[in-house]
């Protein structure tokens, strides 16, 4: 069975968007963890 490369075409550009919404939320998740550890080297919070 083969593929047609329009569907590998669409595979592609998914996973490609799939990636950048990755990349954004580790971006996010590691500017929440920059503000906790701030936080918490000033005492604000506890761990």
């Amino acid at each position: 069975m083969t593929i047609p490369n329009a569907a590998i075409s669409d595979l592609w550009k998914a996973l490609e968007e799939l990636e950048d919404e990755l990349m954004d939320l580790a971006s996010v998740l590691r500017g929440n963890l920059a503000d906790w550890l701030t936080a918490v080297s000033r005492g604000e919070l506890s761990l």
